[in-house]
């Protein structure tokens, strides 16, 4: 369990400390590169040195891995792009957390689990998005279009939960789709940046300094590739349904890091809105433990 909760606390500081360091003035095109870079980086060896299965990609696996990078890289870009624009990351992480929508529709579309149980899960994010969005735009004077920017990569982060749990039936290990999500997301990233990648190097190269090079590998590990590790690990030692309840306060501590750091406060309606967004969230990963429950009653 002390993975998992290892694990939930960095996960929260991603946005806070991207909104940190983004404020500095490095361009996003180059933070969302070093981002997954480093990482790739840092995978290399330990594919290299660890005794992994043999990786034997068919065809279909592969454009499945190539659609994961195209996924990956649209999650990368939309989460920081709200951050960028001054979204707090508070507000990014809890509207992002909202995709057990589209897990529920695509549940109720491939009729999966309980129909009951997936409107449920639909409607209390729904409800939840409505409540955070209009706090926000109402307390906070937000451009309804900066929200589309989490609301997007809400979408992006449903479709990675499906295409990684599809990845995993094909027996490929996990530290494998890892490596291949990043050199694929990279180079999809390399593509949308690509108009204005230059004069975002030459912006890069004057912002780089020693130091703020150490904050940026220190954040590309410690907050990118060491919470997915924590995480499959000490998720074999616990129940899905103790995991998803700890992983459920993501959010929550990531607003807590933003009101410590920025003095960010919240009204009623964005902590009811989070309220219903995380119960969505526990209802969707542990939707085999609620029906257990129904059943025994």
């Amino acid at each position: 369990m002390f993975y998992i909760f290892a694990a939930v606390i960095l996960f929260g500081l991603i946005h806070p400390f991207s909104k940190l360091i983004l404020d500095t003035g490095i361009p996003l095109s180059i933070f969302c590169l070093s981002y997954v870079g480093i990482r790739l980086i840092i995978q290399i060896p330990i594919i290299l040195v660890a005794k992994l299965p043999q990786l034997a990609i068919q065809k279909n696996n592969l454009l499945l891995l190539i659609t994961f990078g195209f996924i990956g890289a649209g999650l990368q870009f939309f989460e920081f792009k709200g951050i960028n624009e001054g979204l707090s990351p508070g507000l990014v992480t809890f509207v992002m957390f909202s995709y057990p929508i589209w897990l529920a529709i695509n549940n109720i579309i491939l009729k999966k689990n309980s129909y009951i149980i997936n409107v449920v899960t639909a409607m209390c994010s729904i409800l939840g998005l409505l409540l955070i969005s209009g706090s926000s735009l109402k307390e906070l004077q937000i451009n309804f279009q900066l929200l589309m920017y989490p609301f997007l990569a809400s979408i992006f982060i449903a479709l990675w939960i499906i295409l990684s749990k599809k990845l995993r039936s094909k027996n490929i290990s996990t530290i494998h789709i890892s490596f291949f999500y990043d050199f694929f997301s990279f180079f999809v990233l390399l593509l949308i940046f690509s108009s204005n990648l230059k004069t975002d190097f030459n912006v890069f190269m004057t912002w780089l300094t020693f130091k703020k090079s150490i904050w940026l590998i220190g954040y590309a590990s410690l907050m990118g590739l060491f919470p997915n590790l924590l995480y499959y690990y000490g998720s074999k030692n616990i129940s899905s349904y103790t995991a998803g309840l700890i992983m459920a306060s993501e959010p929550l501590l990531s607003t807590l890091y933003s009101s410590v750091i920025w003095g960010n406060t919240s009204n009623y309606m964005f902590w009811l809105g989070a309220i219903l967004i995380i119960s969505a969230n526990l209802i969707n990963n542990n939707n085999k433990f609620i029906l257990k429950i129904k059943n025994s009653i």
